[in-house]
């Protein structure tokens, strides 16, 4: 008797996202961030959502930071304050 391989796990997705500042004049003063989506085929409304942030010496890229985004059991986004 054989048994199947279980399935893949679903596919993930980065989303790089670029959030305008309604209040600044300034247009090229927005959030940049990026949007891990642990099943991108699901809808997000109403689901938990971690953010991840840094200090100030820190950058939403670095190693770590997109590691604890694929760990993390749910959506993440991440994104530098300047």
């Amino acid at each position: 008797m054989s048994s199947s391989p279980p399935p893949p796990p679903p596919a993930s997705s980065s989303t790089k996202l670029f959030i305008p500042q309604p209040k600044d004049e300034d247009p090229s003063c927005r959030i940049v961030g990026i949007l891990e989506r642990k099943r991108p085929e699901e809808n997000t409304q109403g689901k938990p959502i971690a953010l991840i942030i840094h200090g100030s010496m820190g950058h939403k890229d670095y190693i770590y930071q997109r590691k604890l985004a694929a760990l993390l059991p749910m959506d993440s986004f991440r994104f530098d304050f300047r």
